[in-house]
Parts: structure tokens; C-alpha cells; sequence
């Protein structure tokens, strides 16, 4: 069945202004919070393992946290543009992390100083998924030095990573040139750079609702699959989820009146009360969960389902209605170089 939508005769938002709303409210803004809460987590990482305590361990699960969010949050920048000529993922959250390579790693004799953890470690053995997997020991670190060295090390690339992103978008990336001048000024046009942002979306909801939660619930793949939810020891998965859904949701409202949100509202109502109405019922299904997702989806997969139901859906508006309503092509442009 082919859906028929109905357009509104609004002009709405100019498509310029949309871009410019999405780069300054939305994009840069969550770029920012994701370094500023990486360094955090850095000061929080070496304050524990100088003065080892109960106190100073929670502290910086805490800062963990923070930064998860804030990164999670700032998903959609990192499908497009400078996140993929850097390599920005497989240095900060590389998923799933590996939990034995991790202990492997700390049994072997190299040094665990920044360029072994920056050059030589396996993407899977750094970033927050490793920090987790380190501060999160429910035995308790205790300082130990060397969990400390890889741990600290670690700790100063995701923090190092995340603001050579954010700086590549407001301060220099190819040419010495902004990435902004070009997603937001001449070097783009608003059609592709708003393709981008949208595609983005659709890989977060597709990631989340077909190759994590939909293979935990045996829904997307012929078995069910809960270690496909990328979840450690923090149990932080359904926060992380969340995380991304306010992620879309300010791509879709920061701005006003010309938000992207906006602009799909002016040409169809429907289209945007549907989005609204999923992403609100996706984020209240979340909002209740305490227990980690990989033991619900083990205990009561039942649980789960509405939320994949309501995730599904919004990849679906997203990818059909949202794409027709924008006249735009789903993918990542490669106007700057490179490509998604």
C-alpha cells in the first residue's frame, strides 16, 4: 500500500535557514557538550586513580556517564562529515567493546601510554566502552596501576577525539577551513546537507531498532541475539538509547521556527504529528526502565516490545515520508571530501 500524504500549503522555514538552525542549535551545541564532558570524565579518571576511594570510583562513574550521554546525544554529527575522515567512532565508542581483549591487553607487556592506546590498541579495546568496562569492576579497582595507566590513557583520547571533532566543525578542519563554512555556507547546498542530517537519523533508529534491540527480541534476525544490545557493566543501554532519542528530538526542535521539525510540519502536518507522537511514546518507554536492557530482553522480552514497535515506526516515517516530503536523496554527500 502506498501511503498518500497530506501537504500543507505553508511555506514554512527557508531551507538555508534550516541548515544554519540545525548546524548552530543543534549539531555544534551537542559537539561541545560531548568534549566538555569528555574532559570531565579525564579530570575525573586521574582524580580517582591518584587518591583511590569508594568516593572518588563513584565520582568518576558519574563523569562516565555524563560523557556516554553527551556522546550518545551527539550520535548524528559522527555519521557524516569530519567524524569519518578522523575516525572519531573507532577511538571513542567503538561498539561492542571486548571485554577479554581488554584483559588481555592489560596482561601484556606493552606500555599503555596515549600513542599505544591511540596507534596500536584494537578499537575494541579503548574508548568508553573499555573505561566502562574498567571503572565499572564490581571488585573494585582499587587504583590498581595498571587498570590506572590504560584507563587514564584512554580516558585522555576519548577527551582528545572528542574536541578534535568538535574543532574540526568550528575551528579548522581540510584546508584550514571550518567544517561549518562548507555544511552550512557555499560548499554545500541545503538540499544535501539536510539529506545528511536525515540520514544520520535513519542510521541511529536503524542501528537501534534493527541491529540491536530487533536481534535481542529475535524480531530482525532469525535467532535472538541479546549480546547484539551494547551494554557493559554500567547496564547504561536504555540511557544510552535515550540519549539518542533526545539527540533526534533536538535535531527535529532546536530553532523554533525554522527547525527541521518545523520545516517537515509546514509540509505535512501528519507527517510531523506521527513523528512527534513516536519519538514521545519511544522516549516514555525508556523513561521507566531501571534494570539493564540485556537482562529484560533475557527475563521479559515482552517489555520491549512497544519500544521496538515505536523505533520501527520512526525509521519508517523517516525514511519514506520524511525523504519524500524534503526531496532529498537518503546517504551521506562526499562535497567535503569524504563520505559516510
Amino acid at each position: 500500500m502506498v501511503a498518500v500524504l497530506l501537504v500543507s500549503c505553508s511555506a514554512g522555514p527557508n531551507d538555508t535557514d534550516v541548515v544554519q538552525t540545525l548546524t548552530d542549535s543543534a549539531l555544534v551545541p551537542s559537539l561541545h557538550a560531548s568534549s566538555s564532558e569528555a574532559a570531565e570524565l579525564a579530570a575525573e579518571v586521574t582524580s580517582f586513580c591518584d587518591a583511590p576511594a569508594a568516593e572518588s570510583q563513584k565520582t568518576a562513574q558519574d563523569a562516565w556517564r555524563q560523557a556516554k550521554g553527551a556522546w550518545e546525544q551527539a550520535i548524528p554529527a559522527t555519521w557524516f562529515g569530519p567524524a569519518q575522515m578522523l575516525r572519531t567512532v573507532s577511538r571513542v565508542d567503538y561498539e561492542p567493546v571486548n571485554e577479554q581483549g581488554i584483559e588481555e591487553l592489560l596482561a601484556s607487556p606493552e606500555s599503555l601510554d596515549v600513542d599505544y592506546v591511540l596507534n596500536q590498541a584494537a578499537s575494541t579495546q579503548r574508548g568508553l566502552g573499555a573505561i566502562e568496562h574498567l571503572l565499572f569492576d564490581s571488585v573494585g579497582i582499587s587504583g590498581d596501576t595498571r587498570v590506572c595507566e590504560l584507563m587514564k590513557s584512554t580516558a585522555d583520547v576519548v577527551a582528545s577525539e572528542t574536541l578534535g571533532l568538535e574543532e574540526a566543525w568550528t575551528v579548522s578542519y581540510q584546508e584550514g577551513t571550518p567544517y561549518v563554512d562548507r555544511f552550512a555556507g557555499e560548499g554545500m547546498s541545503p538540499d544535501d546537507a539536510m539529506a545528511d542530517v536525515v540520514s544520520a537519523i535513519v542510521e541511529t533508529l536503524k542501528q537501534m531498532s534493527l541491529f540491536q534491540l530487533g536481534k535481542a527480541l529475535g524480531i530482525s534476525s532469525q535467532e535472538t541475539e541479546i549480546e547484539s544490545l551494547p551494554e557493559g557493566r554500567a547496564g547504561w543501554a536504555a540511557d544510552a538509547y535515550l540519549a539518542q532519542l533526545e539527540g533526534i528530538k533536538m535535531l527535529l526542535d532546536a530553532g523554533g521556527d525554522s527547525s527541521l521539525g518545523g520545516l517537515i510540519e509546514a509540509r505535512s502536518n501528519e507527517v510531523f504529528t506521527t513523528i512527534e507522537g513516536q519519538l514521545d511514546a519511544a522516549i516514555g518507554e525508556l523513561t521507566g526502565i531501571e534494570s539493564p536492557l540485556r537482562q529484560i530482553a533475557a527475563d521479559d522480552p515482552a517489555r520491549l516490545a512497544p519500544l521496538y514497535q515505536h523505533l520501527a515506526a520512526l525509521l519508517t516515517v523517516f525514511e519514506a515520508d520524511v525523504v519524500s516530503l524534503l526531496d532529498i536523496t537518503l546517504g551521506f554527500s562526499d562535497a567535503d571530501g569524504d563520505s559516510g
